[in-house]
């Protein structure tokens, strides 16, 4: 048995792409078109799915279908969309969504080397991301065709459905998650942020939190341009701006940048002081840890503070690693008033992080700055 206790997880993401749901779509292009569609080469393609992870899954579909399909590039993408069921509806079963992403992989692997692909590409990505996603593959083309992309964005930002217009800010994301990273707009965000203006003030909560991710990704390479950007916006701001602003802002209020924190009506000259910090001496993986913490506001007027803290988790070889910092509380304290805090974190094994036996160091963050610090000893894994 794998001592990965992720290895054999039957609600793994990888298993939404089964050999079950991937024969859905076999059988559905085979009854479109069996003379273009060779359904025993997509099949023999197909052979390895069981053994690999999620993201080679997906690649190995759209790697399948292109050895199967016997049509040109614009006929294939046709082919496809017929195939798809109606957008985001719920009495649809849900791997027949699904089956727009290897699709949507489809489009972005073997779409941008012709130019003559790019509107079909575009028109095919249109639809399936009101299926299931876009972003991942509309990347490729930001890179091959900034200028018509961008042209064709801009256009999106007044789309109808909420899920093209979230794909406008989160398939422009610089550093999306499983995505290229978009290293010319790292260098050079300007062409994003008229698509964010559209967007941030968007009637979809679905939108706005992708528009609040764009910018958290900006703020780490452009923390000032951000910070100035959600300013701008405050001046008219929507219902939603400070939610907006909060998420946005994350990555540098964790950083404790004195402009973010200024931002939000945080005084980072109040005193404060730390009463109390404390937590779980020892427990094991799979336990949650418990935190307390005292603060005390001497002074004479109310201020508002963000809590929290930060773990520097211990590696199984060499040094600990950068800490990593979670929310706690974000609250304002009155004048002479004194609270009490208690957080519960579950130490649990997540795809992002592998967590090893050891001491581990945990700082207390407040609007910023490290206030006390402890440390617990995380044991192995108990088995029953």
């Amino acid at each position: 048995m794998s001592d990965d206790p992720a290895a054999d997880n039957p609600n793994a993401f990888k298993h939404w792409f089964s050999p079950a749901v991937v024969d859905t779509l076999g059988r559905d292009l085979a009854r479109l078109d069996r003379r273009a569609f060779d359904r025993a080469a997509f099949d023999r393609h197909l052979a390895p799915l069981p053994t690999l992870e999620l993201k080679a899954r997906v690649a190995l579909i759209a790697e399948a279908l292109h050895t199967a399909l016997r049509l040109p590039y614009p006929h294939a993408l046709g082919l496809f969309l017929k195939t798809l069921p109606p957008p985001h509806d719920p009495a649809v079963p849900n791997g027949q969504h699904l089956l727009a992403w290897p699709l949507a992989h489809f489009v972005g692997r073997y779409g941008p080397a012709d130019p003559a692909h790019f509107q079909p590409s575009l028109s095919a990505l249109h639809a399936l991301t009101q299926r299931f996603t876009g972003e991942f593959d509309l990347r490729p083309f930001i890179l091959a065709y900034p200028a018509r992309t961008f042209a064709t964005l801009s256009a999106w930002t007044a789309d109808p459905s909420e899920h093209v217009r979230r794909l406008v800010s989160e398939g422009t994301r610089t550093r999306l998650p499983w995505g290229i990273r978009l290293q010319p707009l790292i260098d050079d965000p300007s062409s994003v942020l008229p698509l964010l203006d559209a967007l941030h003030a968007d009637p979809s909560e679905y939108v706005r939190r992708s528009v609040a991710n764009n910018l958290n990704d900006l703020a780490k390479d452009h923390p000032a341009l951000v910070v100035d950007r959600l300013r701008r916006w405050s001046r008219r701001a929507s219902p939603h701006h400070d939610r907006l602003a909060r998420h946005a802002l994350r990555t540098l209020v964790k950083a404790g940048d004195p402009r973010a924190l200024a931002l939000l009506g945080v005084d980072t000259r109040a005193a404060i002081d730390v009463a109390h910090f404390s937590l779980t001496p020892r427990l094991a993986i799979g336990e949650t840890l418990t935190l307390g913490a005292t603060l005390h506001n001497p002074g004479r007027a109310p201020t508002r503070l963000v809590v929290d803290f930060a773990v520097r988790f211990a590696s199984a070889h060499g040094p600990a690693r950068a800490p990593k910092v979670f929310k706690w509380k974000t609250l304002t304290l009155g004048a002479g008033e004194t609270v009490t805090l208690d957080k519960r974190h579950p130490m649990r094994v997540v795809t992002t992080r592998k967590l090893v036996p050891g001491e581990h160091a945990v700082t207390l963050q407040v609007n910023g700055e490290p206030r006390a610090s402890a440390t617990f000893e995380l044991t192995a894994l108990t088995h029953h």
